[in-house]
C-alpha cells in the first residue's frame, strides 16, 4: 500500500477543517435567520447534521492514509491534543536513546504503536473519554470487580480503536 507524503495529507486535513469550520458558519447563519419559518429550521438543521456526519467521516478517511511513521504521528498527536506533543517529543527522545544504548529497533516500534494506539483512541472524543474513566476506575477504585470490568474494557477500547487503525 502506498502511503502519501505527510505535507500532502496535514494539507487535506487542515482544508477538511477550513471547510467544516465555513460549513458550521453558514448553518449558524441560517439558523439564527428571523424570517426562516420554524419547519425549515428543522429540516435544515437535520440534513447539516447529515453533511456534518458525512464530512467528519470523510476527515477520518484522510487521517487513516496517514503512514505509520514518527511524522505522522506527530502531526496527529499535534492535531489531537497539542499539550500531548511534549510527552510525544519526550518519549521519542528516550526511546531513541534506548534504542542507541541497547542496539534494538524494539524500543522505537514500541514507541510507534504506543502512540499509533494512543491517536487511534484519541481520533474519536467520546472513545477517549471513556478511556479516561476506565483509567481513572482502575487506578483508583478500591472495588476489584470495578477494577477488573475496567480493565476489560480498556482492552476492548484499544483492540476497537487499533482495528478502526489499521
Amino acid at each position: 500500500m502506498e502511503h502519501p507524503d505527510i505535507k500532502e495529507v496535514a494539507d487535506l486535513i487542515r482544508q477538511a477543517d477550513e471547510l467544516r469550520e465555513k460549513i458550521d458558519e453558514r448553518i449558524h447563519h441560517v439558523l439564527t435567520a428571523d424570517d426562516m419559518p420554524a419547519n425549515r429550521v428543522a429540516a435544515l438543521a437535520a440534513v447539516t447534521d447529515r453533511d456534518r456526519s458525512s464530512l467528519y467521516e470523510a476527515r477520518d478517511r484522510v487521517a487513516d492514509r496517514l503512514a505509520k511513521h514518527t511524522a505522522a504521528l506527530r502531526i496527529a498527536v499535534a492535531r489531537l491534543d497539542p499539550e500531548a506533543l511534549s510527552k510525544f517529543d519526550a518519549h521519542w527522545t528516550e526511546s531513541m536513546a534506548q534504542a542507541r544504548d541497547e542496539f534494538s529497533l524494539l524500543p522505537g516500534r514500541h514507541f510507534i504503536d504506543h502512540w499509533w494506539a494512543w491517536v487511534a483512541i484519541h481520533r474519536r472524543p467520546e472513545r477517549a473519554a471513556r478511556f479516561r474513566d476506565c483509567e481513572q476506575i482502575v487506578a483508583t477504585s478500591e472495588d476489584r470487580a470495578a477494577r477488573r470490568a475496567a480493565s476489560a474494557e480498556l482492552g476492548r477500547i484499544l483492540a476497537d480503536a487499533e482495528a478502526d487503525a489499521a
